[in-house]
């Protein structure tokens, strides 16, 4: 049995709105449940002043003044104390936090330090966490992180055995990649910011992997649709080259010369030309529908704008 095909239940310990919550939005397995990644981490590692962006742990220094600036709009502010210095905290729409922040409470910021002037633009503040710890926050059907985080480890544990590596030993020595059951167990229990970077790390890896896979199909799909090969005077080509107001560069030749021997093969084929503006592309689009041309064939030269067609049109009548 696989992991997508066992269904989730109430008896993996997902109370009953949650549940509805989940079955609802399309998460039936317990493979879809793990694979709902975390939005973000936040890290409660204090990072003291020495960056833009803090996490610090301090001593309320006076009582939390509210202000609103219109409806629904409010600011609160108060001094924090933090090893040696007075920090002024401001902070928006947190008035439901008004009668907690009291002078002598020991408290958490996060936001936005500016030391020159001794001021934090709180984002959040928080009054216990466990210290030196990284979280995830899901954002994910307004069901609570830790909530989520604990049926996803519920089930991770309970079918284990389920989880099936299906990469190589060689390519997750090779490449230094967690097992599959372990970078579920870093994405959704990091214990640094090492850690959901690794498990990170894989999932691009699988990203890339199966894009290269895909593409690996459809070349061999397209083989199997053989085409008519195209014929054309060499010396023609190289005549209206020569009659070229400049040079084509090594380049451009190369670009020629490729296309051409697509051309002549059996295989259908696709390509892409890369180059900065004014590098010389379109002469080689150019050579190639001339190719095309002299064998009889007809041919579409296609642009995104209507203003870019015309201004292809009239440099080509003009070689």
């Amino acid at each position: 049995m696989l992991i997508s095909d066992i269904k989730i239940s109430r008896k993996d310990g997902i109370g009953p709105k949650t549940f509805e919550l989940l079955t609802n939005s399309g998460i039936n397995s317990v493979n879809d449940l793990i694979n709902i990644f975390p939005a973000k981490y936040i890290n409660y590692k204090q990072t003291g002043l020495d960056t833009e962006n803090v996490f610090i742990k301090g001593t309320v220094l006076s009582d939390a003044k509210n202000t609103y600036v219109k409806k629904n709009l409010s600011y609160m502010t108060f001094d924090l104390g933090y090893l040696d210095k007075v920090i002024k905290v401001v902070i928006f729409n947190r008035d439901f936090l008004l009668s907690k922040i009291k002078v002598g409470n020991i408290i958490y910021v996060s936001g936005k330090y500016e030391s020159y002037r001794m001021h934090l633009s709180a984002t959040n503040i928080l009054f216990s966490v466990n210290e030196n710890t990284i979280e995830p926050t899901y954002d994910y059907l307004n069901i609570p992180s830790k909530t989520l985080k604990k049926i996803i480890n519920t089930l991770l544990d309970k079918y284990e055995s389920y989880i099936k590596e299906y990469l190589p030993k060689y390519i997750l020595d090779k490449y230094n990649l967690p097992s599959l059951f372990k970078m579920y167990k870093l994405l959704h229990n990091p214990s640094s910011t090492s850690d959901y970077e690794l498990a990170y790390k894989r999932l691009k890896y699988e990203e890339f992997l199966s894009f290269e896979l895909k593409l690996q199909y459809s070349r061999k799909e397209s083989r199997k649709d053989l085409k008519t090969p195209k014929k054309w005077d060499i010396n023609v080509i190289r005549d209206f080259i020569n009659k070229l107001p400049f040079e084509l560069t090594q380049s451009q030749k190369d670009a020629v010369n490729d296309i051409y021997r697509d051309l002549k093969s059996i295989y259908p084929s696709n390509r892409l030309i890369e180059g900065d503006v004014g590098s010389g592309k379109t002469i080689v689009a150019a050579l190639a529908i001339y190719a095309v041309a002299l064998d009889n064939y007809e041919v579409c030269f296609m642009a995104p704008t209507e203003i870019l067609a015309y201004q292809h049109y009239n440099k080509l009548v003009n070689l």
